[in-house]
């Protein structure tokens, strides 16, 4: 309403729920009750595994507020797979993750290098070829390097002949 004999009292739109409204014009006055209301939206957050994290109701424009990420064993948090700010739909949102790597090292019986391999978090690393050893048989290797999780020295274990 632009005309100046008209005022409004007590009616907030930012404020969610039942207001009373005193409109004044010409010496008359009329109080009337109303409820405001946004269009409110659903955002989901969801783990890695697809738990759902935190569910939260916004209204339209607002932004939703993040959980904390949940640590995950072998994975680095990355963020959110899409913005929740000014939200204007309902939105699942994923926490993203990238896997750790590891360094294997693989070693002779005299300590020298073979190999140094970059594995991902539970994944195993590939042997080299053992080296000949004069007056010893290759009997294995000292430790798993299968389902790596953490970087490892793996060394060559001979047995005299």
């Amino acid at each position: 309403m632009t005309d100046p004999a008209v005022t409004v009292n007590g009616f907030d739109n930012t404020v969610l729920g039942k207001q009373r409204l005193t409109v004044n014009y010409k010496e008359k006055t009329c109080t009337f009750d109303v409820t405001v209301k946004v269009q409110t939206y659903t955002v989901t957050f969801v783990g890695k595994d697809g738990t759902v994290l935190k569910t939260e109701t916004v209204g339209k424009g607002a932004s939703a507020a993040a959980p904390s990420a949940p640590a995950v064993e072998g994975y680095t948090f990355t963020g959110w797979d899409k913005s929740f700010q000014s939200v204007t739909k309902n939105l699942t949102v994923r926490a993203m993750y990238s896997p750790n790597t590891y360094t294997v090292t693989f070693k002779g019986s005299d300590g020298s290098v073979l190999k140094t391999e970059t594995v991902k978090h539970g994944f195993s690393a590939t042997a080299p070829v053992p080296p000949r050893v004069q007056g010893r048989v290759f009997k294995g290797w000292d430790k798993e390097f299968d389902a790596v999780k953490g970087d490892l020295v793996v060394t060559a274990l001979y047995a005299v002949c």
